[in-house]
């Protein structure tokens, strides 16, 4: 397999539809991904992390922070996901 995918390859690899895909795209809410023309490429490893950045250990955490940031300040988490070191 290729280190980057098609906007349909990594949605089939996230397990997301292509428009729900091309939705967290639009909002800044999904994967980083690389635009060429008017495709987007996805690396794997983006893809990854940004699942691991999303994982939860309950429906009760709050959706809004990623699991590794729960329990941390608020302010602390917001300053990790401007970084992009969350």
């Amino acid at each position: 397999m290729h280190d980057y995918m098609i906007a349909k390859e990594a949605a089939e690899y996230v397990r997301l539809s292509s428009i729900t895909l091309a939705k967290s795209s639009l909002t800044g809410s999904g994967p980083a991904y690389v635009k060429t023309g008017r495709r987007r490429h996805y690396r794997r490893a983006n893809l990854e992390f940004w699942m691991m950045a999303h994982s939860r250990a309950s429906t009760s955490e709050d959706a809004s922070v990623p699991a590794s940031l729960q329990g941390r300040p608020k302010q602390e988490g917001a300053q990790c996901a401007k970084l992009g070191t969350a």
